[in-house]
């Protein structure tokens, strides 16, 4: 099902710009280094159709594959940004820390379309910034969002993984552990946020279920998930929206989820 995710909507830029990362919610640090000190850090720069790349020699960047995924991905969301993402390759997330002020090892700044990141190429930074532009809605679908849509193009591998498991088995083995959180406990973004359970278990929760979404019901009822008011809407809220988009209760979703990675 993954060959065909192709829809037609026209994504409007959202209203307001903030700042989507992974690693969590809140206001982030504030940066330590001044702009002076961030340009000598990478003094290489590359051009692509649609990326500039920003990096160092041992720091190199895989221009192909990026190309590949943002091809790929940008269809999915129906939408062409006017503007080049700028791409910061970074040795570690300390570095990323002190030129964003997030600690993290990817992040996506919004505001000047940037994705930060320690890999040679990105899929889920990059998703967080086209998701953007679609509209603003909880952690736990946009994290689940970019969990979803982790794949590799380049290499014809649509399957979307986190640390190389895909992202459905994962989630398996942490349900058999009883490490895994249900949609409806952690839809809340405060919620995603302060569990109980390892945050990565609840990118794998939230990445699951979306793709699950996905698979079963399309990629254009999943966007149609971007169009809340704001990142902290209560449940109620978020539970009339998905009835309104996939017909059902929130939590009749979560049980057939469960049902499925039960199988």
């Amino acid at each position: 099902m993954w060959g065909a995710r192709i829809v037609t909507i026209v994504a409007t830029a959202a209203t307001a710009a903030v700042m989507v990362a992974c690693g969590g919610g809140g206001s982030p640090l504030r940066p330590t280094m001044t702009a002076a000190q961030i340009a000598q850090l990478f003094p290489l720069t590359a051009e692509s159709e649609h990326f500039t790349f920003h990096y160092t020699d041992s720091l190199p960047v895989d221009q192909t594959s990026q190309e590949a995924f943002y091809a790929w991905m940008a269809p999915q969301i129906g939408m062409t940004p006017a503007q080049k993402i700028q791409y910061y390759r970074h040795p570690n997330a300390g570095q990323i820390m002190a030129v964003t002020g997030h600690p993290a090892d990817g992040f996506a700044d919004t505001t000047n379309f940037a994705v930060h990141t320690v890999n040679e190429w990105e899929n889920h930074e990059v998703v967080h910034l086209l998701a953007f532009l679609v509209g603003p809605t909880t952690d736990f679908f946009g994290e689940g969002f970019a969990v979803a849509n982790e794949v590799n193009p380049a290499n014809h591998d649509l399957t979307p993984k986190r640390h190389g498991i895909p992202v459905h088995d994962l989630a398996r083995s942490y349900l058999k552990i009883n490490q895994l959180a249900g949609a409806i406990d952690i839809v809340v973004s405060d919620k995603f946020q302060h569990s109980g359970f390892p945050g990565e278990h609840n990118y794998v929760a939230a990445g699951s279920f979306v793709e699950y979404l996905i698979e079963k019901y399309g990629m254009a009822k999943a966007l149609q998930l971007f169009h809340f008011a704001n990142r902290d809407v209560s449940f109620s809220t978020i539970d009339t929206r998905f009835q309104q988009i996939y017909g059902m209760s929130l939590s009749q979703a979560d049980a057939d989820w469960h049902a499925f990675l039960s199988q």
